[in-house]
């Protein structure tokens, strides 16, 4: 739904925006500088980033933002532009838990990465990680 004004925004913690119920206020440019018509783009996914810290907002064309989960956003409320059915569908929806720490492998128990290399948890000595296969 694109208009020439700016509607009315409202603020809201990232981690409180459900799909389909808000969108963002958004201004592109060409190369030569020139922008073009301002526009909305509704949110319609959002999940969190891999390492859990910050939530990426999948808009309706096809780009996205990332923000911080407590972070303030300025959004504006969707008036009307989907059906019914997928308001209500999305209307009970909650941001899921973030993801979990990824699962240690064999490897990792032994050494820590630094920045010079990696580094004995037992010794303290840096070593070259066997990656070899465990035999069995």
């Amino acid at each position: 739904m694109a208009t020439d004004t700016e509607p009315e925004s409202v603020t809201v913690k990232a981690r409180d925006i459900k799909p389909y119920h808000y969108g963002v206020w958004c201004v592109t440019k060409d190369e030569a500088g020139r922008e073009s018509k301002p526009f909305s783009n509704t949110i319609v996914h959002i999940r969190w980033s891999d390492d859990g810290k910050h939530l990426w907002f999948g808009l309706d064309t096809h780009n996205a933002m990332k923000v911080e989960p407590d972070e303030e956003v300025e959004v504006i409320p969707e008036r009307d532009p989907h059906t019914q059915r997928t308001r209500d569908r999305y209307a009970s929806w909650v941001l899921p838990p973030p993801p979990r720490a990824k699962r240690a492998t064999r490897y990792d128990h032994r050494y820590q990465w630094s920045a010079s290399g990696p580094e004995c948890d037992l010794c303290g000595f840096l070593h070259e990680p066997n990656l070899e296969p465990l035999e069995n």
